[in-house]
C-alpha cells in the first residue's frame, strides 16, 4: 500500500513537476495524436513552445489562441492527476479506518458550485476536505488569488442519513499549492438558507436555536460558523463591540470581516 508521502511525491505527478517548472503541453501533437497522458511531452510555456513549433507545426503560428488552449488542456489534465492522487488517498485512508488503524475520518462529498462537479474525500473535516478539493481546482486553473472572486464549494458528509446538513466553502489560492477556505454557510444554517427565504439572519427560528445567551464569542464560532479559533484581532473587535464601543475594522477582502458581526450577536 502506498504511503501519504508516495503519492504526492513529484516523481509520480509528471503534470505538477511540468507546472512547477512553467511547462506546458502542445494542443496540436495532444488532441491530434490522441497521445496517451503518460508518453506527453512537456515544453517551456516560452522559448520552448515556439521551438517546438518552429520545427514540428511549421506553418502554424503560435499565438495566444492556441497558447490559450495549450494552457487549458494542461490545466484539465493536471487536475485530473491531482484528482486521482486524492482519490487513492482517501482510499487508503478508508482502508486504514476499516481495519481500526485510523479514527476520526469522515468520507465527504465536495461539490464545485459553479460546475457542478463533485468527487468524495476521506478527510478529517469539511475544511480539510475543501482544502484538499481546492487543490484540484487550482490545478484546474479555476481558483483566483486571495482577494478575488472566490470558488465557492459545497461540503456534506456521506452516509448521514436524514440528516443532510452541509456547508459552504469559498477558496482561494494562496502560491505554492496552499489553499485558503472560509466558510460562508455553516452546517445549521444550510437547510435554512437552502430554501430560497431571503429573511435576516436575526428574524429567523435558527438564530434563536444558534445565539445561546450566555454563549461566549468562541463557543459561538464553534457551534454555528463551523471555526476552531478566530483569526487574528477578529476577537479584539468583538470583545470592543460587546463593550459598548464603536469599532472599525479594516481587513482584505477574505480576511474575515464578516463573521464579526454575527458572532457578537450571541
Amino acid at each position: 500500500m502506498a504511503t501519504d508521502e508516495q503519492l504526492f511525491c513529484i516523481a509520480n505527478r509528471p503534470f505538477q513537476n511540468a507546472h512547477r517548472h512553467s511547462k506546458v503541453i502542445c494542443s496540436k501533437c495532444y488532441e491530434g495524436c490522441g497521445t496517451p497522458v503518460e508518453t506527453v511531452n512537456f515544453f517551456v510555456e516560452g522559448s520552448g513552445l515556439k521551438h517546438h513549433f518552429r520545427t514540428m507545426h511549421r506553418g502554424t503560428v503560435l499565438n495566444e489562441e492556441i497558447l490559450g488552449e495549450c494552457k487549458k488542456i494542461f490545466n484539465n489534465l493536471h487536475g485530473a492527476e491531482t484528482a486521482e492522487v486524492i482519490k487513492k488517498l482517501s482510499a487508503i485512508r478508508l482502508q486504514k479506518q476499516e481495519k481500526s488503524e485510523l479514527s476520526d475520518y469522515s468520507m465527504f462529498t465536495v461539490t464545485h458550485i459553479s460546475t457542478a462537479a463533485a468527487m468524495d474525500i476521506m478527510a478529517k473535516n469539511q475544511r480539510e476536505a475543501t482544502k484538499l478539493y481546492g487543490l484540484v481546482l487550482r490545478h484546474k486553473g479555476f481558483l483566483k488569488p486571495l482577494g478575488g472572486l472566490p470558488c465557492e464549494v459545497a461540503v456534506m458528509e456521506c452516509h448521514c442519513g436524514s440528516d443532510r446538513r452541509g456547508q459552504t466553502y469559498q477558496v482561494w489560492d494562496c502560491n505554492k499549492d496552499k489553499i485558503y477556505v472560509e466558510c460562508v454557510k455553516p452546517a445549521n444554517r444550510m437547510n435554512f438558507l437552502s430554501s430560497n427565504r431571503t429573511l435576516p439572519l436575526q428574524h429567523s427560528s435558527i438564530a434563536s436555536n444558534s445565539f445561546k445567551s450566555g454563549s461566549t464569542p468562541l463557543e459561538v464560532l464553534r457551534s454555528v460558523f463551523g471555526h476552531d479559533n478566530f483569526r487574528p484581532n477578529q476577537l479584539e473587535a468583538i470583545e470592543h463591540v460587546l463593550s459598548g464601543k464603536d469599532v472599525i475594522v479594516v481587513m482584505p477582502t477574505g480576511g474575515g470581516k464578516t463573521i464579526i458581526y454575527p458572532v457578537k450577536g450571541g
